[in-house]
């Protein structure tokens, strides 16, 4: 039986070792033998083995690390258990909690016989073996979600939530602080201001926002300059209207007037960066 050994780990992790190994004694000659993983979960980093003349390839674009050895005399003893190679991993940062399979395969995907007893000069016999395959599971480190759209939740290697923001200087770094506003308009109590203050601050985001994606879309860098120039200018005026209500009492309650006058001058400053270096790009 040959068996990929079991192994967990937390998303970010840089280091987690799979071996494959042989559940009976085996005097090995050669080996010809892929390990098969899940590619969203896992990244294969490097791979060793005790065999004489041991090779690997990785692919983890197919989640696949195709390996083969061959000694230059009569083979190896390997002990019942004993590891035909070890893979070692690095845990994809966005993996998902959960469990994914580890299987072994043959190189050429046909009978299980890709594993030789003795080679010459002593006659070389193909052995038949069984697989079974491990598991590798993605340890959660709890709930992340901190209610920022500006910022990305992962785990980071010693299972700690980190909260990672978005690069100011790309449209999503900036379009986030507008979906976090309309969050806070949105969120009970209702309603947030009296007569057609809701109304007004909805139209002035709309406009950020159209603004942003004019630019973004431009294929003339005048013209992206110009408007997202525009819409860093809308966003500070924007900052400045509602930190002046918020200090008047005018929202409902008064932590929530606050909340927006921070998000707002968030939204003004991360504007003006999106404005001075996204068109510089091109």
């Amino acid at each position: 039986m040959i068996k990929p050994s079991d192994a967990t780990g937390q998303p970010g992790a840089t280091s987690v070792a799979v071996a494959v190994a042989a559940s009976a004694e085996i005097r090995v000659g050669s080996t010809d033998l892929t390990l098969v993983f899940d590619p969203r979960m896992l990244r294969a980093v490097g791979t060793e083995s005790p065999l004489e003349g041991f090779m690997s390839e990785i692919d983890n674009t197919g989640g696949r690390v195709l390996t083969a050895s061959a000694t230059g005399g009569p083979g190896q003893n390997l002990p019942a258990g004993g590891t035909l190679f070890t893979v070692t991993f690095a845990v994809q940062p966005t993996a998902p909690a959960g469990c994914s399979s580890l299987t072994v395969e043959d190189r050429d995907r046909v009978e299980p016989d890709d594993l030789a007893g003795p080679v010459p000069p002593i006659p070389p016999v193909s052995m038949a073996y069984d697989t079974e395959p491990g598991q590798f599971c993605v340890m959660g480190c709890g709930p992340c979600e901190d209610e920022d759209q500006c910022t990305m939740e992962r785990c980071n290697s010693e299972g700690a939530c980190e909260h990672v923001e978005l690069l100011p200087t790309e449209p999503a770094g900036v379009t986030c602080s507008i979906e976090n506003l309309r969050g806070i308009l949105a969120s009970p109590p209702q309603p947030t201001c009296r007569n057609r203050c809701p109304q007004k601050l909805d139209l002035r985001l709309a406009k950020i926002e159209r603004l942003i994606g004019e630019g973004v879309a431009s294929e003339k860098v005048r013209r992206c300059r110009r408007k997202l120039r525009a819409a860093a200018q809308e966003a500070k005026q924007l900052a400045r209207w509602i930190a002046r209500r918020s200090r008047r009492g005018r929202f409902a309650p008064a932590e929530r007037g606050k909340t927006l006058a921070n998000e707002a001058k968030r939204l003004g400053q991360v504007a003006c960066l999106l404005a001075r270096d996204f068109c510089e790009h091109w």
